[in-house]
């Protein structure tokens, strides 16, 4: 005989699937209202069962030793191609189930009667069924007591999925609002070394230009020429380094904001290192610091030409100010295929594997006076990293104390549809 199927099967697999009930343990509820059914009715064996898309899974029995069997030669397919009770009165007189191997050996069913577990969609999940050994019939009142049940079993199911669904939503919501908090916690940190910085690292270098200005307006007269010089350097490395932080603190709003505009185009990298050497010439000899840019190729990239700028600037001005009388700083560049790795190498100070694991990050004040005294932020390291971030690359430090340090920035030569801003992804696919 052809095996029923509904016409909704995959739709009913799936919905039964929601319930994550196959398989699972036991519940003294459910195995509660299985015995009271069996008592009700008086029968020897009572079901709850699941019809998944090749067995019959007993969620609870009473009277059956077996957790389930093969859904060929089950009733419950056949109950749940109705909406009302579906009853055998006598197995050995029906044509479907005269030969079943349940029927004719154990548990030697010759009584069925189910009644279809309808969730809240309409699909048919299983049943609730008693079955017996001899031939039987209920009322049409006892049918009735029998659905009202198995309505109790798929309420037992749908409130059991509404609590699971619930706590997922909890523990949603929990994760959410510990991540949440965490990052109050971070840009309240960021937001008291922010305004640290305008309090306290702004007045160093600002101190600088009035301290020298004041010296130069008060008493120029009587100041020798090379005591002149030397206050006019002190206004032009002060104003410099204000310049740089100025920069950083609005670069880094912007970054926080949103404002940044990301705008990658074609960009020699040698050349934007070049120019960054020559602004920072000048800072470096009077440290009496040597800068061998050794990078005399071009070297082609995807990138946002400000931002490599800010990038370069930050690691050479970082490298002069941590760099002894004499000490040396060298650029070099190196390619692959697909990545470019521009690297500042200086025989400075160095740095110990506390200050390196604080390198990158605003919330913890690190930041280590220079070799000159220089006060510096954090804040032009914190850039590099966003910026080199936003290109889909990566920066490593190699640092050792009194020896020097290693700054490595990995950028790819052709940024990914992840990097580009919308309106070129959407113009690189126009283009096709």
């Amino acid at each position: 005989m052809v095996q029923p199927f509904p016409n909704d099967e995959a739709a009913r697999l799936h919905s039964l699937l929601d319930y994550h009930i196959l398989d699972t343990a036991k519940d003294p509820q459910l195995d509660e209202l299985t015995k009271f059914t069996a008592n009700l009715f008086g029968v020897p064996i009572a079901l709850i069962t699941i019809l998944d898309q090749n067995r019959q899974w007993f969620k609870a029995n009473v009277g059956l030793s077996v957790q389930e069997t093969q859904r060929s030669i089950s009733f419950c397919q056949y109950t749940i191609m109705n909406t009302e009770v579906f009853e055998v009165p006598d197995t050995h007189a029906d044509e479907r189930f005269e030969d079943n191997p349940l029927v004719t050996s154990e548990p030697l069913i010759r009584y069925y009667c189910g009644a279809p577990l309808i969730n809240e969609a309409g699909f048919r999940i299983g049943s609730l069924a008693i079955i017996d050994i001899v031939p039987r019939r209920l009322t049409e009142t006892k049918k009735r007591e029998l659905q009202l049940l198995a309505q109790q079993v798929i309420n037992f199911f749908e409130l059991n999925q509404q609590k699971k669904l619930l706590e997922r939503e909890k523990e949603s919501l929990e994760r959410k609002v510990k991540l949440r908090t965490e990052q109050l916690e971070k840009l309240n940190a960021s937001k008291d070394r922010f305004f640290s910085i305008i309090a306290h690292d702004l007045l160093s270098p600002v101190n600088g230009v009035i301290g020298s200005a004041n010296q130069l307006a008060y008493h120029i007269d009587t100041l020798s020429q090379e005591e002149i010089e030397k206050f006019a350097q002190g206004i032009f490395i002060s104003s410099n380094r204000l310049k740089r932080l100025l920069t950083n603190l609005l670069e880094w709003a912007s970054t926080q904001t949103g404002d940044m505009i990301f705008n990658p185009q074609t960009v020699d990298l040698g050349q934007v290192i070049k120019e960054a050497v020559d602004l920072l010439k000048e800072t470096a000899q009077s440290k009496e610091v040597g800068i061998i840019n050794s990078i005399k190729d071009t070297f082609f990239l995807e990138a946002d030409e400000n931002m490599l700028h800010s990038i370069v600037r930050n690691l050479l001005a970082n490298a002069i100010k941590f760099s002894k009388k004499g000490g040396t700083i060298q650029l070099f560049v190196e390619a692959s295929d697909t990545h470019l790795t521009f690297s500042i190498q200086d025989t400075g100070v160095g740095m110990s594997k506390d200050i390196l694991e604080k390198l990158f990050r605003l919330d913890v004040k690190h930041s280590s006076l220079g070799t000159n005294e220089e006060k510096g932020t954090g804040l032009g390291l914190l850039l590099c990293k966003e910026f080199v971030t936003m290109h889909g690359g990566s920066i490593e430090v190699q640092s050792e104390e009194k020896k020097g340090s290693t700054f490595s920035v990995y950028l790819p030569k052709k940024l990914s549809a992840k990097q580009l801003p919308a309106t070129q992804v959407q113009e690189a696919r126009s283009s096709r």
